[in-house]
Parts: C-alpha cells; structure tokens; sequence
C-alpha cells in the first residue's frame, strides 16, 4: 500500500470542505477582515501558493506564477492581491490538489523517508514534510470557517 495514501485523501477532503464553508460566500464576504487577520481571499491565495510550492519542491513544476507573490508567508493583503480572484485561486488550489494526489500515489518508502526541508514541528522527511503542510492547510480552512461565522454566515460543519 501506498504510504501517504491516507495523506492524499485528507488533502482531497480538503478541497470539499473549502467547497462547503465558501459556497454561498458572496463578493464582500471574501475580502471581508472582522479582525486584524488575513481575509478569506488571501487565506485562500496562500493555500493555492503554499500547495505550488510543495509540488515545486518535490520536482513536479518549476514554473512560478507571478500572482504567488501575494500570497507568501509573512505577506500580507494589498489591493494588487485583494484583486485576484478568489474563483481562479479556488481553481489553481484544487488543480494543484490533483497533480499532488497524483504524485504522492507514486511515491513509496524509501521516497517518503528522503530527507526534506525542516519545517516548525522538526520534521525533516517528505512524508513529515506533506505531513506538516496538510496541517498547516486545515488550520487555514479553519480560519476561513470561522471568518464565514464572523460575516454572518450559519455553520457549514
């Protein structure tokens, strides 16, 4: 069995879940900050950027669109950013999703255990690594749940 078979489907969830708290989001609801953080938009923009960096990191695409600077860790929503659009980074997050679901099913032991990059929970495996960003995308959709009950919108959970 694959080893990060369990992983890949957590990561699809993930794409149903953002479906779920974002489906009846209106413009407004996107950009809107009831607090000092970042806004659905931008959380969304990070997570598209965060998932093109991983498959950049794993030799799954080299190529880096210029809207990804936007989105980087530490930045934070300009008017430049709040203008992309949240339906094309909803697009780009789950298109990426699938060449990742498709990338992990080729993966097995030995690549799963390959060293990475250190991340903040002292992982430094692939599969630590994968492990590490699933978290850190579902803390993020988190984040998008709680702004949606901010604006007024019911329970999508």
């Amino acid at each position: 069995m694959n080893p990060l078979a369990q992983l890949s489907r957590r990561f699809t969830f993930n794409e149903a879940l953002l479906d779920r708290i974002t489906a009846d989001f209106e413009d407004g609801d996107w950009l809107a900050r009831p607090g000092e953080g970042n806004h659905a938009q931008w959380l969304l923009g990070h997570l598209a950027a965060t998932r093109r960096w991983a498959l950049r990191e794993m030799g799954q695409t080299s190529e880096h669109e210029p809207w990804e600077q936007h989105f980087g860790m530490g930045a934070r929503p300009t008017p430049l950013s709040d203008d992309i659009a949240p339906a094309m980074l909803r697009e780009v997050f789950v298109k990426t999703g699938q060449v990742l679901a498709q990338h992990l099913a080729t993966l097995d032991d030995a690549a799963v255990a390959a060293p990475f990059r250190k991340f903040p929970d002292g992982s430094n495996t692939l599969s630590g690594g994968l492990h590490f960003l699933h978290f850190h995308e579902s803390y993020h959709l988190g984040q998008i749940g709680l702004i949606r009950r901010l604006v007024g919108r019911p329970g999508a959970v």
